[in-house]
């Protein structure tokens, strides 16, 4: 289904990609979500174009690089990059954001350059690493820049889709190989988690821990 919407020029899709060795991390999964949201958004896309960008951005370096590529709503495609810098640390303390989201809004559904939302709830949230986001029926959904990943009651799960947030492509890989599941978190129940991680694809697993109360 294809959204009408007038503010399309807001705002550019987004995919970001780890580039390591010559190669892009999960390139076919960046692709896929990348082409529906095209679709869904009405952005003129061109595959074979983003592709050729893509593979002459990998080709000028050597070195790992965080690389950004973002399309336009007239199909115009644009990669960026920086230098890959590894985290510093073990485990990270994350937040429960402050309030809920709602699961409708449409850009949790869609990597855009459009983080208002992301940005909001991340207010008051204090040093913390990232904001563990909730909806309305007080269901976990995601981190702001990446999925969550609960090992509760020794299993490995991920909430599902539609409690509201981006389909990430570590996440859709890991439940494509059967490693994680899909499980409604409740609010209450997060913190009785046996472990907690950050997933995402420029980064793999960041484990993380709830820090202070509700």
């Amino acid at each position: 289904m294809q959204a009408n919407h007038s503010y399309k020029s807001a705002f550019q899709l987004l995919e970001t990609l780890l580039l390591e060795n010559g190669e892009y991390s999960l390139l076919e999964h960046h692709i896929l979500r990348l082409m529906d949201s095209a679709a869904y958004f009405g952005f003129h896309g061109d595959e074979e174009q983003i592709r050729r960008e893509l593979a002459a951005h990998a080709a000028a370096y050597s070195e790992p690089r965080r690389v950004r590529l973002l399309l336009d709503a007239d199909g115009r495609v644009q990669v960026e990059s920086q230098p890959y810098i590894p985290l510093e640390g073990n485990e990270f303390p994350v937040a429960l954001a402050q309030r809920p989201i709602s699961k409708e809004d449409v850009f949790l559904r869609h990597k855009t350059t459009n983080r208002h939302i992301y940005e909001d709830c991340k207010q008051g949230a204090g040093d913390v690493f990232d904001v563990l986001l909730w909806n309305e029926d007080d269901e976990i959904t995601e981190f702001t820049i990446g999925n969550l990943v609960a090992k509760i009651g020794g299993c490995m799960v991920t909430p599902p889709l539609h409690c509201g947030m981006l389909p990430g492509t570590m996440r859709a890989s890991l439940l494509a190989s059967g490693v994680i599941e899909e499980r409604t978190i409740r609010r209450d129940e997060i913190r009785a988690a046996e472990s907690l991680w950050l997933i995402n694809s420029l980064r793999g697993w960041i484990p993380v821990y709830l820090s202070g109360g509700d």
